[in-house]
C-alpha cells in the first residue's frame, strides 16, 4: 500500500497492526455468515484476480514493446538447487487446500458435480495467478531488484508508471485495493473450509464437543470463527515482537510457519487415500483417482514426497546451503526456528489434548457401502 498509494504504514508498527487486526476480524466476521450470503466473496476475488492478472500481463508487454525488458524468462526456471529448495514450500502450498472446500458440500446444491468443477477451476486460477506475475516480475525487473516482499509491486510499479504515465496513480489505488480483497477473499476462502472441518472434526472427536456448535441462524461453526480470530491476533502480536516489526522479516517468519504446518497436516491426510480404499473397497465414490490401486500409489508416493520435503525445507530455511535466507533481515537464525517449533510443538500438544478430550463422544462408524465394486474411470481430485 506504501508504494502504490504513497502512505507511510511500513515501519508504523501501530498501524500495522492495526491494519493486521481489522484484516483478521473482516474475514472472520464473513465467515460468520452463512456460505449463502457470503459466497461472493471467493467467487469476486476469483474475478478480481483475473483482472488484475489480465491488466498486469498488457502493462508487462506494453511495457516491454515501448522500453525494453530488464530481465530474462530464464529467471522463470531456476537452475540453481539452492534457489529450488528455496521455493519449493511456496511451489506446494499453492497446490494443497483445493479440497478445502468439501466442508461446506451441505451448502451446495450439488456438491457431486459443483466441487469437481470448483477444483479444476481453482487449478487453472492457481497456476495463473503465480506464473503471470513471476514471469512479468523477471521480465521486467533486474536481478538485484528482486524481492519476496515488494517485487510485484515495484515491477507493476515500474510497469504502470512507464505506460500510463499521468493516470499511474489513479490506476495504482485501484489496484492496491484489489490486492487487498484478493488476499481477503483467499483468507476468507481458506477459513470457509478450515474452520467447519475443525467443528464437524469436533463433533466426530477430534476435539470437544463445544467447537461443533453451528449457529441456528447463519448455519456456520460460530464457535471455531471466532477461536480462529483469537488464535490469530495473538499470532499476529507474538510475530511482530519476535520480528521487531519489520515487513521482510515478518512476511518470511509467518509464511514458513504456514507453509510447515499446512503441508505437516497433509504428511498424515495423503495416506489416508490408501488407507479408506482398503478398509471400504466397495464405497461407491462420486470422484476417484485413476489407476486402480497402482494409481492411488503413485498419488500417495508423489504427494508425500513433496510435503515433506516442503515441511523439512520450510522448518529449516536453508537446509543443505550454507547461508542464512537474507529474506529473514533482522531475525536471526536461532530466533526463527525457536518461534518456528515452540508454534509446532504447542500445536502438536493441543492436538494431543483434543485427540483425549474427544475420545469420550468419538464417532467410529464407518461409511455405507455401496452395492457394487469401486469405480474407477472418473477422474480424481481427491477420495
Amino acid at each position: 500500500l506504501d508504494a502504490l498509494w504513497g502512505s507511510s504504514f511500513s515501519g508504523n508498527q501501530f498501524a500495522e497492526t492495526v491494519i493486521g487486526i481489522l484484516f483478521i476480524w473482516v474475514a472472520v466476521t464473513m465467515n460468520i455468515l452463512s456460505l449463502r450470503y457470503m459466497k461472493w466473496v471467493p467467487n469476486l476475488g476469483a474475478i478480481i484476480r483475473l483482472a488484475l492478472l489480465a491488466f498486469f500481463a498488457i502493462l508487462v508487454v506494453t511495457s516491454g514493446i515501448q522500453h525494453g525488458f530488464h530481465g530474462s524468462i530464464g529467471g522463470f526456471f531456476p537452475t540453481d538447487t539452492t534457489i529450488l529448495i528455496g521455493v519449493i514450500g511456496v511451489i506446494v502450498f499453492q497446490w494443497i487446500g483445493f479440497e478445502l472446500q468439501t466442508n461446506a458440500s451441505e451448502e451446495m446444491e450439488n456438491p457431486q458435480k459443483d466441487i469437481p468443477l470448483a477444483v479444476y477451476i481453482s487449478g487453472v486460477i492457481s497456476f495463473l495467478a503465480y506464473a503471470i506475475p513471476i514471469a512479468g516480475v523477471v521480465l521486467i525487473l533486474s536481478t538485484d531488484q528482486l524481492s519476496n516482499v515488494a517485487g510485484f509491486v515495484a515491477a507493476y510499479q515500474y510497469a504502470s508508471s512507464s505506460v500510463l504515465g499521468g493516470a499511474a496513480p489513479f490506476f495504482n489505488h485501484l489496484a492496491g485495493l484489489a490486492m487487498v480483497f484478493v488476499l481477503l477473499s483467499s483468507g476468507t476462502t481458506w477459513l470457509m473450509g478450515s474452520d467447519r472441518l475443525m467443528a464437524i472434526g469436533a463433533l466426530a472427536g477430534s476435539g470437544p464437543k463445544q467447537l461443533g456448535y453451528f449457529s441456528s441462524r447463519f448455519g456456520t461453526p460460530i464457535v471455531v470463527n471466532v477461536l480462529s480470530g483469537i488464535i490469530s491476533t495473538i499470532f499476529l502480536f507474538i510475530t511482530f515482537f519476535v520480528t521487531g516489526g519489520g515487513l521482510h522479516g515478518y512476511f518470511a517468519a509467518v509464511l514458513g510457519l504456514v507453509i510447515s504446518t499446512t503441508t505437516f497436516s497433509y504428511i498424515l491426510i495423503f495416506p489416508a487415500l490408501l488407507t479408506l480404499r482398503r478398509k471400504y473397497p466397495n464405497v461407491k465414490r462420486p470422484f476417484v483417482v485413476p489407476g486402480g490401486n497402482a494409481g492411488a500409489w503413485v498419488c500417495v508416493v508423489l504427494t508425500m514426497f513433496w510435503v515433506i520435503a516442503a515441511t523439512v525445507f520450510s522448518l529449516w530455511p536453508g537446509l543443505l546451503t550454507s547461508t542464512w535466507s537474507a529474506d529473514y533481515n533482522g531475525v536471526s537464525r536461532s530466533t526463527f526456528e525457536i518461534y518456528t517449533f515452540l508454534t509446532v510443538a504447542f500445536l502438536v500438544v493441543v492436538a494431543i489434548v483434543f485427540w483425549a478430550v474427544g475420545r469420550g463422544h468419538a464417532i467410529h462408524t464407518g461409511p455405507v457401502m455401496g452395492s457394487g465394486v469401486m469405480p474407477q474411470a472418473a477422474p480424481a481430485t481427491g477420495d
